[in-house]
């Protein structure tokens, strides 16, 4: 079976999946074709709907590591949204090439969360960068909202393991930001954020005065 076929038929079981998200039969369904169809590269060169696929098969993985807490399907994402940059930015797919930085981004944050290191937040915040610079804020808002998310929660949990206080400092602006392109239809999205910036300028105050008590 050709991959366009592979891919058509994952493409179903992905759009269910997403409207029915708490049921994982969809998008097992969707990975298992996903997988398939791509298992054809060697002989279909690149077919057609490869780099999609590519990108819709992370998705996959993001969506069922979250959902599941799965932190192996997060780590199985990582190559494939690589990947899809790489691709990308050879034939210059703008909007795919923004979306996937985006979410690499996403699940290096969320994996980045649960370690002690930074390594994993500090690349996650150059696929942000990345994504920024495909985004544009009219057209595109709650694209750029997510992007200055995960860029002022990257800068909030380096500066948290960090002794000094600069990236937390940096992250104030970035939530400042976010809390002005919010409306009343994202009151809880703006009470959480606000929540964040009160709890970095308390570390930023803590951390001034221990310093000034141990002079």
């Amino acid at each position: 079976m050709r991959a366009s076929f592979w891919f058509a038929f994952a493409d179903i079981c992905h759009a269910q999946g997403v409207r029915d998200w708490r049921n994982d039969e969809w998008n097992r369904k969707a990975q298992a074709a996903y997988e398939a169809g791509l298992s054809k590269h060697g002989e279909e060169w690149m077919p057609p709907g490869y780099v999609r696929a590519l990108y819709n098969l992370a998705q996959i993985h993001s969506s069922r590591g979250i959902c599941l807490t799965d932190d192996q399907h997060l780590e199985q994402a990582l190559p494939l949204y690589r990947a899809v940059v790489q691709l990308c930015s050879w034939g210059r797919d703008g909007w795919l090439f923004g979306y996937a930085n985006m979410m690499l981004g996403h699940t290096l944050r969320i994996l980045g969360e649960k370690e002690t290191g930074t390594a994993r937040l500090e690349e996650a915040l150059k696929a942000y960068s990345f994504a920024f610079s495909e985004v544009n804020q009219q057209r595109q808002l709650d694209w750029y909202r997510s992007l200055l998310f995960g860029r002022a929660e990257c800068l909030r949990l380096i500066g948290e393991r960090e002794t000094g206080s600069a990236r937390l400092q940096e992250a104030i602006p970035v939530y400042e930001v976010l809390l002005a392109l919010y409306d009343a239809s994202t009151a809880d999205l703006h009470r959480g954020t606000e929540e964040k910036l009160n709890q970095v300028r308390a570390a930023i105050r803590n951390r001034s005065a221990a310093s000034t008590a141990g002079a």
